[in-house]
């Protein structure tokens, strides 16, 4: 949804309320767990952590706190969400005189360990029908036991669906690459925050 105004907060809980019955607007659900389709753009993102399993714990954290979201560049709305199977968000951008209001549903949550020994924790969010793209992005933070290590992994399938984002599809892919790489920046200084606490 694009808007030449700041959505209010009645707005936003109207709009996201509007969605609940919304399906995906893409077919190929879940498809972030296997088989990425063809005709997507695949962007893919990772960011060291720290060591061992107090690192772990705080990414988890800042994950289902929702941290990833970069401030002020995207505005989650809202941050208090649960992380769960069918909560709906919105990623609120703002470009010039455009506000840009982008509905997700989440799909499913992660939590496992591989048989290589990676313990996972995350979820995948799909796009609703007001997104101006369509596709999906998983959101992971993984302890691998072998050297202890903490990652942060972002992963995403996409391709414009609003004729405003194709038209602006170079900067649109700008836009993109910067969220992963302020994303990354954010877990990072959200771990090495919760660190600087402790001490």
């Amino acid at each position: 949804m694009f808007l030449l105004h700041r959505p209010s907060e009645a707005e936003i809980i109207q709009h996201l309320l509007d969605q609940r019955d919304t399906p995906f607007s893409y077919l190929d659900v879940g498809a972030s767990n296997r088989e990425l389709p063809a005709g997507f753009n695949v962007d893919h993102h990772r960011a060291r952590l720290g060591v061992g399993e107090s690192a772990f714990e705080r990414a988890r954290i800042a994950l289902t706190q929702w941290k990833m979201y970069p401030s002020p560049f995207v505005e989650l709305c809202f941050n208090d969400r649960p992380v769960m199977p069918g909560t709906i968000i919105a990623a609120m951008i703002n470009v010039g005189p455009i506000w840009s209001l982008n509905p997700c549903r989440i799909i499913h949550t992660i939590d496992d360990e591989t048989p290589a020994g990676v313990r996972r924790i995350g979820f995948v969010l799909g796009t609703l029908a007001d997104h101006a793209e369509c596709g999906e992005e998983r959101f992971l933070v993984e302890w691998h036991r072998a050297d202890d290590s903490v990652w942060y992994d972002i992963m995403a399938f996409s391709r414009p669906r609003h004729i405003l984002a194709r038209c602006l599809y170079p900067y649109v892919r700008w836009l993109q690459r910067r969220f992963r790489l302020l994303s990354a920046d954010s877990m990072q200084a959200a771990c090495a925050d919760d660190q600087q606490t402790e001490r």
